[in-house]
């Protein structure tokens, strides 16, 4: 069996702003929009992936995913 996790050192969150993933966040916390490609790109993800969780965004009803302390950009310093 072929193991297809991600081995670069690209984070999640900078996979999905390079695809053009609709994405936000709170603090820590990263959210982007739940499609396919995004949970294709979540799947390389093993870490993130078991701590998703999926949420109806309450403005727009579109489904969002949110990945505790996933929004990188906020721990950078």
């Amino acid at each position: 069996m072929t193991d297809t996790t991600h081995t670069t050192t690209q984070s999640l969150y900078e996979s999905l702003i390079e695809a053009g993933i609709e994405t936000d966040h709170h603090e820590g916390d990263l959210y982007f929009a739940d499609t396919a490609q995004a949970r294709a790109m979540l799947a390389e993800y093993p870490t993130h992936n078991k701590n998703a969780q999926r949420f109806v965004e309450q403005i727009t009803g579109e489904t969002w995913v949110d990945i505790p302390f996933g929004y990188d950009p906020f721990y950078d310093d």
